[in-house]
Parts: C-alpha cells; structure tokens; sequence
C-alpha cells in the first residue's frame, strides 16, 4: 500500500512538471519579449517628457511593440528637425533685430552727420560772407562806398531779400536810412528819418 502510495505522488509530481514548465517558459517569454521592450520604450518616453529629444528606444524585432517604438522614434526624429528649425528661425530672427537696431543706429548717425555737415556749410559760408565783406570795407575810406558793399554782401550773399541800413544821429537822436536793398526805384527811401522809439528800428535803437 506504501509503495503504491509512493508512485502515486511521484506520478503527480510528473503530471504537474509540464505545468511548471510551461509557465516558467511563458514568464521567461513575457520577460524577454514584452516586459524588457516595454521597459526601454517606457524609459524612452520618460525621457522625451524631460526634453531629451535626442535618446531612442532601441527594440530590436518586427512585433507591435517594436512598431510602436518605431514610431515613436520617428516621432522623436520630427520633433528634433522641427526644435532644430524653430532654434535656426529665433537665431536669424536676433539677428535681423540686432541688424534692424545697428542699421537705425547708423541711420540716426547719419542724420545727425548730414545736419551736423549742413551747419557747418552754412557756417563757413557766412565765414566767407563776412571774410569778403571786411575785405571790401578795409579797402574802402568812403562811407558811402562802405554802405554799398553791405547791402550787396548781405542780399546776394546771406539771401536777405528787402533790408535797410539805418545810422544813428546823436545829435538829432534819430535815425537816419543810409543805404537800401530789395526796393524797387519808384520805393527809394533812403534818407527817411525815425525818431528813437519809432517803429521796430526805433524800438530797438531805444532799448540798445
């Protein structure tokens, strides 16, 4: 009775080591083939939400999860050319903005240049005026003649077009219209007198 117990129980035992087998084998397959692959993709994509566009999921294999890796390193690829291509556009577009700020600089500069250049041409062109103008008047001992070169430097050459030359009579204390510039011949007013206080000359004679 022992021994036919005995073979029993050992005859169980071998009915039930297939079973083992076959799940032990079916763990080792869910391990190598699923779990592990799912492991790296998962690590993949974990790393990818940190910003490391640059790391792949390396599952060897035509099974769906190989394809899904697959495609998500594709995925992966497009995102790094598109973050690539957006770093490309924010670096020429600094550097339009920074050629845009160095060209209104210039511009600026320039204008301020051209001003700057304008007044000294009109500087040095009343520097010449006034250079010819004592030429003349140190060449001359007649008053007359000296009223003259005045009304013909300061019309033709500062471009005042109607303008008078009045002297001061101390002795009368007026003023007294010596010499013209810009009247027509029928508006000779030379020797016209203002008294100290008369009109805008006057006004100006009075206050000095």
């Amino acid at each position: 009775t022992d021994l036919v117990a005995r073979y029993q129980r050992i005859l169980g035992w071998l009915a039930i080591l297939p079973v083992f087998f076959v799940v032990a084998t079916i763990l080792v397959f869910t391990r190598l083939f699923v779990a592990r692959p799912l492991e790296k993709l998962t690590a993949t994509i974990r790393k990818a939400e940190q910003g490391d566009f640059l790391h792949r999921a390396q599952v060897p294999g035509n099974d769906e999860i190989a394809t899904l890796a697959k495609d998500f390193n594709a995925m992966l690829g497009r995102i790094t050319t598109l973050t690539a291509m957006n770093m490309a556009r924010e670096r020429e577009l600094t550097a339009a903005q920074q050629e845009m700020k160095a060209r209104a600089v210039l511009d600026e500069k320039a204008k301020i240049i051209e001003s700057t250049n304008r007044e000294l041409s009109d500087r040095n062109r009343e520097l010449q005026v006034l250079f010819g103008l004592g030429q003349q008047i140190s060449s001359s001992l007649q008053v007359q003649n000296l009223f003259d070169s005045l009304t013909h430097v300061v019309g033709e050459k500062l471009g005042d077009r109607l303008f008078v030359v009045l002297l001061m009579d101390p002795v009368n204390n007026v003023l007294e219209v010596k010499a013209t510039h810009g009247f027509a011949e029928n508006e000779d007013i030379k020797g016209l007198v203002f008294r100290i206080g008369e009109g805008i000359a006057g006004e100006c004679a009075r206050l000095g």
